[in-house]
């Protein structure tokens, strides 16, 4: 199975970075901010499929990173 290429949710990028397994791959999403001066902040967003990538990137979009780690 070929790495799926990066997905684009507003100014959100989500990109597999390891996998598949299960049919599933380790995303993880990145974006640039004004207030961190140029500097890419990311979020690991788990094992998931394309389609819940992409709404887990959206989710972002909408309401900004989460606050806690994730478990």
């Amino acid at each position: 199975m070929q790495k799926p290429k990066p997905l684009t949710c507003g100014n959100i990028k989500v990109r597999a970075m390891a996998g598949p397994k299960a049919g599933q791959w380790r995303w993880r999403a990145e974006w640039y901010l004004p207030a961190n001066k140029g500097k890419m902040s990311t979020q690991s967003l788990g094992w998931l499929t394309k389609d819940q990538a992409m709404k887990a990137g959206s989710a972002i979009a909408v309401n900004g990173p989460r606050k806690e780690k994730p478990v």
